[in-house]
C-alpha cells in the first residue's frame, strides 16, 4: 500500500465536488456541522475554480509566491484511489502565536474517506499540508478545524503535532 499526495489540477474537480458532497452528509447534522459547511462554503465554493485553473503540466507553478489563488488544495492517494484532500488558504501579515509576524495557513478541510481512515492517509495529508505551508507558501504558522464531538480528527490533529488553542462556544437565541 503506497500513500502519495499531489496538488490538484483542473481534471480533479469532481472528485473534489464528490468529496465536499459526502462531507455535507456526514457533519450537516453533527454539532458544529452547519457552521463549519457555511464557512467553507463561503470561502471554497468562490476560490476553488481559479484554485484548479492549473493544468497537471503546469503545476509547479504553486511554488511561485505570486501563486494567484487563495487556496491550495492536496489530494492523497493510497496506490492509485484518491481518498482524500486538505485545502489550505493564506492569511498574510498575522500575528502568530511566536510573536512573529508573517503569514498563516489556515486547513479549512482535510477529508478522508471513511474506508480509509485508518490507512494513515490523514497524517500524509496533514504533513504535506505542513510542508507546502513553509516551504512554497512561506507560511510560518498553521492551523485547522475540527468539529467539537470529533475525537478522531483532534487526535489526527494532534498526531502530527498541532495543539488545541481556542474553543468557539455558541448558543441559540431562537428559544431563549
Amino acid at each position: 500500500m503506497e500513500l502519495t499526495s499531489r496538488f490538484a489540477t483542473s481534471g480533479d474537480k469532481a472528485i473534489i465536488d464528490s468529496m465536499l458532497t459526502t462531507l455535507e452528509a456526514e457533519i450537516l447534522f453533527e454539532r458544529g456541522g452547519r457552521l463549519f459547511l457555511k464557512d467553507l462554503h463561503a470561502k471554497v465554493d468562490r476560490s476553488l475554480s481559479s484554485c484548479l485553473g492549473i493544468s497537471e503540466s503546469n503545476s509547479e507553478i504553486i511554488s511561485d509566491s505570486k501563486f494567484p489563488s487563495p487556496l491550495t488544495v492536496i489530494l492523497g492517494y493510497i496506490d492509485a484511489t484518491c481518498v482524500g484532500t486538505v485545502i489550505l488558504e493564506v492569511e498574510h501579515q498575522t500575528q502568530a502565536e511566536s510573536g512573529t509576524t508573517g503569514s498563516l495557513a489556515n486547513i479549512l478541510l482535510i477529508y478522508v474517506v471513511p474506508s480509509s481512515r485508518e490507512c494513515l492517509i490523514g497524517e500524509e495529508l496533514l504533513n504535506e499540508a505542513k510542508r507546502v505551508a513553509k516551504e512554497l507558501l512561506h507560511c510560518n504558522y498553521i492551523t485547522g478545524k475540527t468539529l467539537p464531538g470529533d475525537r478522531a480528527g483532534k487526535s489526527l490533529f494532534e498526531n502530527t503535532g498541532f495543539k488545541a488553542q481556542v474553543i468557539t462556544m455558541g448558543c441559540s437565541l431562537e428559544n431563549s
